[in-house]
């Protein structure tokens, strides 16, 4: 396969820009700009991504290879654009199961390798380019948790499925709305080192946390993760006071300077919801499994993204309101506040 120029032409001429959909292949010859729009990433993002997946022995020949270029195409369309899987199947010419296959295969395969946790040696850069940003020491990661809107489970295959009601979201679209959570940790470039997805929508973000691999990861002596305010203060949760008018100056000084870190994350998220708009609409799919793995590789794209420095453009970038739940109490760990005091000093 040819390497893409640098101006996205491919081949050498000048693609050319299709003006019908019509036909299952328009996305292979359509212009660069229109392929970035619709699938909300580069040509050069795409290949990377298909040469990763690296089609078995069965599609070595040119017309299995394009058939698989065209399911990966179809299936990140989907969460690119949100629409419905019969808008896959008449925009590509392929049914969308096979697509769904290519999803599953993809995040089976590639998530491990571009959602990791750091290494010792990527950690120790990690917690220098946070305390760069914010003047706080050791913090490994910061943390956010954002809600996903889903249909109503089947009660009858999931008898909880009342706690997937989001009473803040029903609030907010005045109709009864369902979520899950996402919990996800990033890096100080905004990438997703850790994702935790599928409670229900109803947990605060503590809640969620106690339910995570996270919260029985062994972090190395004296390190943090930057939370916001929606967690209390616990072991290894870093989070803000309580913004009372009674705090000193040093205690608003260290808001400050953690805030700079929580927006990391915040951003990371943005970016996420904005880039990927399957995330942002309620999906119509009612299997909470094919959700996860659906959010799962929106988040192992944004990686790839990220890493490809193919951003995000400024026209994508949309509000994205999330659920505000303060726990009670706000500190759980008397050591912990201990510690915040003397990282603020």
């Amino acid at each position: 396969m040819s390497k893409r120029a640098s101006s996205g032409t491919r081949g050498g001429k000048e693609p050319k820009v299709v003006e019908s959909e019509s036909e299952p292949g328009w996305w292979e010859s359509c212009d660069p700009e229109i392929f970035r729009q619709e699938f909300r990433m580069n040509w050069s993002t795409f290949d990377f991504i298909c040469n990763e997946l690296k089609p078995t022995s069965a599609t070595k020949k040119k017309d299995a290879t394009s058939d698989f270029r065209r399911t990966v195409a179809g299936f990140i369309w989907k969460l690119a654009s949100g629409k419905r899987n019969s808008d896959v199947e008449a925009k590509f010419g392929v049914k969308y199961a096979r697509c769904r296959l290519s999803l599953k295969k993809f995040v089976g395969s590639l998530m491990p390798e571009y959602v990791a946790w750091p290494d010792d040696s990527e950690m120790e850069n990690i917690k220098t380019e946070f305390e760069i940003v914010s003047g706080i020491e050791n913090v490994v990661g910061s943390i956010n948790t954002t809600c996903i809107q889903i249909v109503k489970p089947n009660p009858q295959k999931f008898p909880t499925a009342d706690l997937y009601y989001d009473r803040q979201l029903t609030g907010r679209q005045r109709s009864a709305s369902y979520s899950i959570a996402l919990q996800e940790v990033v890096d100080h470039k905004g990438v997703f080192t850790d994702v935790f997805v599928g409670e229900p929508g109803s947990l605060d973000d503590c809640q969620v946390y106690q339910r995570s691999p996270l919260c029985n990861r062994v972090l190395e002596q004296g390190a943090w993760i930057a939370g916001t305010d929606k967690f209390p203060l616990m072991d290894n949760i870093l989070v803000p006071y309580i913004d009372y008018p009674n705090l000193t100056s040093t205690q608003r000084t260290f808001d400050t300077q953690l805030y700079q870190i929580e927006s990391i994350a915040r951003e990371a998220c943005l970016r996420l919801k904005s880039r990927w708009l399957i995330l942002q609409r309620e999906t119509d799919h009612p299997n909470l499994e094919t959700i996860e793995e659906t959010v799962k590789a929106c988040c192992t794209l944004h990686n790839i993204c990220a890493i490809k420095d193919d951003d995000i453009s400024p026209k994508w970038r949309m509000d994205v309101e999330d659920n505000l739940i303060i726990p009670e109490p706000p500190v759980l760990s008397d050591d912990a506040s201990n510690e915040r005091d003397a990282v603020a000093e």
